[in-house]
């Protein structure tokens, strides 16, 4: 840009007289617009030499100078009309434009005199003008604003008005402001798609520009887009001319801290926490509060110790918050304490000591009454129906719930009376589903009732103490091989309550709400969803595609609840080992370590992670022994941030007396598997017995039909030896020669003898005496007979 500037007329210039003066070249680099302290006239004289305005320039110079000074160039401009442009490498390209808290771009201005030899003209030193250096970050504050100059001018000397040639060489940037206020306010009313794609349209091209891209990171961060906020982290990585002063480089490191921690992305060369969190504190000043500047206290409230963020002097940020009707940034700071201490904590935390009453009724004396603007509209409702969302969490808040849906609701009328179209923004669904919330906290039902066991062990069962739409699936870690059965807590909702959670699920798609879109996934399985799969199988694609890694992992953990077969084992297993090691530590850690336990089948893979799960959370029973034994406090592992423990009122008292219970529990166990298998072994061998006894009675009749009693066995005896005589005699008086009549009266004596036997053997039985038996003698001549019991 070139702005040649001649003096007031041919005629005055003759009629002052004088040599011709050599051109004077000025590079011009604009810089931040501040007010200074000036003379008005002075002031209105250099605005009329910018613009080429005739001025009675003798008499203003004589009067205001006395007159022209010789001395005002202490070395003269050699005599040469041939303008010497400025060397690059001596005048490096200007820095991009910088912006002011208010999102206005802002320029830094340096101005170089040169004659046309190429030399630097030598002013006055007493000049303020000669040469201005960018500005750097003060060293006080790590905010981005910059100490108040003055602007520079061009002195002309009125009594020798030659021609002058201004050469000036200005950064020409769009404007941002109205870019990143378009932006922000999509982001704050949950249009991520049209914010994101607003994005690439407009400021894409300036992402160089660390205030932009600070901006475009939250805004992926609250889309919970963290595969993309992982990208731009790797194209923008750390330089090693960052430094802690600079309030956005706190801004943007301490955001990707953050989010490393729920994604699991590896977010390149991101710096510990305590340090960023130390170097934010020791930094903070309280007397220019800007966006950045509660951005970063809305970070560092996140990730900081209980007792540092107490530490900080909150009067003086809720005066200045107040006092300005920053309704948003409220927002953001007592959600963020509502998240670390609770609800009613937080209160105290912010406003002071505790002064007694309901924190609502706090809050709601300084934002009720607001500016009937848009945005103060949408922020406060977005305010009330989050607070409605703390107060459900825990029980006995009914009164608080309904007095925050009350004003919340007169907010949405009059945002609704001006545009229907205001029901599709995250304010207003949020708003709908505190209604729905509260149906179902009014069926006053206690958390842990809709999960039932059928063995005698017991684990840990936590559920998130976020509120929606960030809340989250509850969590349980077996202590042996037992998998609990799972069941909707608020399966009795009203269908019209299904009906408004699917409208909202629908709108949050429409507007591409991410967070919304799970919550009421979430919120349809707590309903008594009859198909949970298709639930679950969305949520698992939403996760996956923003690269919610750590929220991907709860949601397999959650699966265990609901396992019914062994195929159901083997996918749950599978897709946890697929996600492979957990960065969040924790809870989380140590029930993935205690289910894989479970649904392993090896022993040593049993005892493996078994050690990792004792590793997460080491046995403290020393200090266990030193409690009292009407210690009530639990001592349990704490749980992690947005985590509490939901057990039974028995098993209070810390890890070792759990651990003596579970041993009495896993010992009478045993007992009465002992007794039972005794009973069956009794059962058993008293069946055994009776088949032995039947047996024994069965070969015994055989016996004994095989054996007949002793007196049939004399009586058979008796005649198989009258039989047997028979034959002999019979054989001798054949061999004999006996006739056939002493024969046939041989044999009718030896038959007559044998049915005499036959006749009386009942009754007449031959026994040998028991000296007999020893002697082995016998009297008569009938056979001997040994009688068989």
């Amino acid at each position: 840009m070139q702005v040649r500037s001649r003096s007031p007329s041919r005629e005055r210039t003759s009629r002052l007289g004088g040599t011709r003066k050599p051109p004077i070249i000025v590079e011009e680099r604009r810089q931040r617009h501040v007010s200074r302290e000036r003379e008005p006239v002075r002031e209105r004289e250099r605005e009329r030499v910018r613009w080429n305005e005739p001025r009675a320039w003798n008499t203003f110079y004589d009067d205001e100078y006395g007159g022209y000074d010789p001395y005002h160039f202490q070395k003269p401009p050699a005599q040469n009309n041939k303008i010497i442009q400025p060397e690059p490498r001596r005048y490096p390209p200007p820095p991009p434009p910088r912006v002011s808290s208010s999102r206005v771009p802002y320029f830094e201005r340096e101005e170089i005199y040169a004659s046309d030899t190429g030399e630097d003209i030598e002013m006055d030193p007493s000049s303020r003008y000669i040469r201005r250096r960018p500005s750097s970050y003060s060293r006080r504050s790590w905010s981005h604003t910059t100490s108040l100059q003055r602007q520079p001018a061009v002195r002309m000397n009125p009594k020798d008005p030659k021609d002058v040639t201004v050469h000036m060489s200005l950064d020409a940037a769009p404007d941002l402001e109205g870019f990143l206020e378009e932006n922000a306010r999509l982001r704050r009313l949950g249009h991520f798609d049209a914010a994101l794609s607003h994005f690439d349209e407009t400021l894409a091209s300036s992402l160089d520009n660390m205030y932009v891209r600070v901006q475009y990171a939250h805004c992926l961060y609250d889309a919970r887009q963290y595969r993309k906020l992982a990208e731009l982290a790797k194209k923008y990585p750390l330089a090693e001319e960052d430094s802690f002063d600079n309030g956005l480089f706190l801004n943007w490191t301490l955001l990707l801290r953050k989010a490393e921690t729920f994604s699991e992305f590896d977010f390149h060369d991101t710096i510990e926490e305590e340090q960023l969190i130390t170097q934010a504190l020791n930094g903070f000043h309280y007397d220019r509060l800007d966006s950045t500047d509660l951005q970063i206290l809305t970070l560092v409230v996140c990730m900081s110790p209980e007792d540092k963020v107490k530490d900080i002097a909150w009067y003086r940020v809720l005066d200045t918050l107040t006092s300005q009707h920053r309704i948003w940034d409220f927002r953001d700071i007592y959600l963020a304490l509502e998240e670390k201490f609770g609800f009613k904590e937080a209160r105290d935390v912010l406003y002071g000591p505790p002064l007694g009453g309901s924190p609502v009724n706090s809050i709601i004396a300084d934002w009720s009454e607001v500016d009937d603007d848009e945005t103060m509209l949408f922020g406060t409702l977005d305010l009330f129906a989050s607070l409605a969302f703390a107060c459900m969490k825990t029980k006995g808040n009914s009164k608080d719930a309904k007095k925050c849906l009350q004003a919340a609701e007169r907010l949405a009328t009059l945002l609704l009376e001006r545009n229907i179209a205001s029901l599709k923004t995250r304010p207003c669904l949020m708003w709908i589903m505190a209604g729905v919330f509260f149906e179902e906290y009014s069926m006053n039902r206690l958390e842990g009732n809709n999960i039932s066991f059928t063995g005698p062990f017991r684990g840990e069962y936590r559920v998130s103490t976020r509120i929606f739409p960030n809340d989250e699936l509850p969590l349980y870690a077996p202590h042996e091989d037992e998998i609990p059965s799972w069941s909707p807590k608020a399966s009795g909702i009203s269908d019209e309550a299904k009906k408004t959670t699917r409208v909202v699920l629908k709108a949050a798609e429409e507007i591409g709400d991410l967070p919304v879109q799970v919550g009421c996934l979430q919120q349809l399985l707590d309903q008594g969803s009859d198909n949970p799969s298709r639930e679950i199988k969305r949520i698992n694609e939403l996760w996956m595609s923003a690269g919610n890694m750590a929220s991907y992992l709860r949601l397999q953990l959650f699966r265990f609840m609901l396992v019914k077969t062994e195929t159901d084992k083997r996918n749950v297993r599978r897709a946890i080992l697929e996600h492979g090691e957990s960065l969040s530590g924790g809870f989380t850690e140590y029930c993935r370590c205690m289910i894989l336990r479970a649904l392993s089948s090896k022993t040593w893979e049993k005892e493996l992670y078994l050690d990792r799960a004792n590793d997460t959370f080491p046995d403290d029973a020393e200090e266990e022994e030193k409690e009292e034994e009407d210690d009530q406090i639990v001592k349990y592992p704490k749980p992690s941030k947005g985590e509490v423990v939901t057990r039974d009122v028995a098993r209070k008292g810390g890890l070792k007396r759990r651990e003596t219970q579970y041993e009495e529990e896993r010992k009478k166990v045993e007992e009465e598997k002992t007794k039972k298998l005794e009973l069956e072994v009794r059962e058993r061998r008293e069946a055994e017995k009776d088949v032995q006894i039947k047996k024994l009675k069965e070969e015994l009749e055989a016996l004994k039909r095989e054996r007949p009693p002793p007196a049939m066995q004399a009586q058979i005896a008796w005649d198989e030896w009258g039989v047997a005589k028979s034959k002999k005699k019979k054989k001798e008086r054949v061999e004999g020669g006996n006739s056939t009549r002493d024969a046939v009266d041989t044999g009718l004596s030896g038959v007559g003898a044998a049915d005499e036997v036959e006749i009386e053997g009942a009754n007449r039985v031959t026994r040998r005496t028991d000296s007999e038996r020893k002697e082995g003698t016998g009297t008569g001549d009938g056979p001997t007979v040994e009688v068989v019991d």
